[in-house]
């Protein structure tokens, strides 16, 4: 029973991003894989893999996120975490548009069985020059946890997200996205710092520092995770 949230979810992800419109565009996007340090709750050196595509059609875009990552030392796991997120935008305008979104995350390390979002809200794109754009969206949502000792919690959160992507050069491109989702029984902040350097034409080395701070969490967690890492990045 404990999985139902997560599999409910998963299948809105997969709704979601099923959504046809007449003139879609294809999936685009990166495929990953690198080594990873990781601090916090998971002090280890481990191997990530993640997959980040979009479509973007006249009317709709849609934007699906997977990642995991796990290590085991002398048969012993480690590291084990799995991530998934599925958000879907109408577009208003040049500038304005709707979203709606769900993620579901599993990290055993946590302190957390599990931890899952669904939100909507308002988005503009605040910036958009020749190299930079900057996206800023406010909503409403609902988190939903379970910690390892069974207890649940279901809090309505207060949604805060930014993305701003500046490509410096031909070959290189900075992101940081920022989210907030603040509720009555906590908030959880998340940071992504990035820089990828293209290698060939589908090719790119990508350097990021991931930063994750959860205000309440379980006794023996720890508030503060973070993920440095150096992958491999091939684009579609």
């Amino acid at each position: 029973m404990k999985n139902k949230i997560g599999v409910a979810l998963l299948a809105s992800l997969v709704t979601t991003t099923g959504f046809a419109e007449e003139k879609q565009n294809e999936w685009s996007g990166t495929g990953e894989l690198g080594f990873v340090l990781s601090n916090g709750n998971t002090d280890t050196q481990t191997v990530t893999s993640k997959i980040d595509a979009v479509r973007d059609g006249e009317e709709w875009r849609q934007h699906v996120t997977l990642s995991g990552s796990g290590k085991s030392d002398s048969n012993v796991r480690t590291a084990e975490k799995y991530f998934a997120e599925g958000k879907l935008d109408r577009k208003l305008s040049d500038h304005y548009y709707l979203f709606g979104l769900t993620n579901y995350e599993k990290d055993r390390f946590s302190g957390f069985d599990h931890q899952a979002n669904i939100s909507a809200g308002f988005g503009r794109r605040a910036l958009e020059d020749e190299t930079m754009t900057l996206d800023i969206e406010l909503g409403l949502g609902v988190r939903f946890s379970e910690t390892d000792a069974g207890d649940k919690e279901d809090d309505p959160v207060l949604r805060f997200a930014g993305d701003f992507n500046w490509e410096i050069s031909e070959n290189s491109t900075f992101q940081q996205t920022l989210s907030v989702d603040a509720g009555d029984e906590g908030s959880v902040y998340k940071s992504l710092t990035s820089l990828k350097a293209q290698v060939t034409d589908d090719i790119s080395l990508k350097a990021s520092f991931e930063a994750k701070h959860t205000t309440d969490v379980p006794v023996g967690s720890k508030n503060t995770d973070t993920t440095t890492s150096l992958s491999l990045a091939y684009e579609f």
